[in-house]
C-alpha cells in the first residue's frame, strides 16, 4: 500500500468524521453510561475500562477501528448486545468522533481509557473515599 493511498484514506476519514454528530458532555456521558451498563452485564467489567477495551478489541491488536467498535457494541454476546433503540447510530458516530481525537482512524487502549475516565467518572470502578479526597485536598470545607 503506497503512502499516497494511506494519505488519501486518512483525508477521506477526516472528511467523513466532520459530518458526524458532535456530542455535548451530557450526550457523551449517556453513551458512556450505556456502554458501562452493558459491559457490567456481560463481562462484570463496569468501570474497568481496560477490561471493556479488551472485550471490544476482537482481534487483539491493541487498537480498535470504528467498524470493530460498532460490531462489538451491536453483536450479541460476546458483544455488548446494545440495540439501536438504546443507543442510536448517530450516538455511536458522535461518540467515536470525540473518542478518536487524533483522527487516526484507530483508538488504542490508552486513548480509550483516558477518554472513558474523563467522560465517565461516575461509572469508575474505583471510587475515592471521603478520607482520601480530604487527604488530597479535594473536598470543600462544608464536605469535610
Amino acid at each position: 500500500r503506497s503512502a499516497a493511498s494511506a494519505e488519501f484514506d486518512s483525508a477521506v476519514y477526516s472528511i467523513q468524521l466532520e459530518v458526524w454528530p458532535c456530542l455535548n458532555q451530557r450526550a457523551l456521558t449517556k453513551v458512556v453510561g450505556v456502554l458501562n451498563a452493558a459491559a457490567d452485564k456481560w463481562y462484570r467489567a463496569g468501570g474497568n475500562w481496560y477490561k471493556v477495551f479488551n472485550a471490544c478489541d476482537e482481534d487483539g491488536s491493541g487498537n480498535m477501528s470504528f467498524e470493530e467498535f460498532t460490531g462489538i457494541v451491536r453483536k450479541n454476546f460476546p458483544g455488548l448486545s446494545i440495540k439501536a433503540s438504546q443507543l442510536g447510530d448517530s450516538d455511536l458516530k458522535g461518540f467515536w468522533r470525540a473518542l478518536d481525537a487524533d483522527r487516526s482512524g484507530l483508538v488504542d487502549v490508552r486513548e480509550f481509557m483516558v477518554f472513558m475516565r474523563t467522560h465517565g467518572k461516575q461509572f469508575a470502578m474505583h471510587k475515592a473515599t471521603t478520607y482520601s479526597m480530604a487527604f488530597r485536598g479535594e473536598l470543600k470545607e462544608e464536605e469535610a
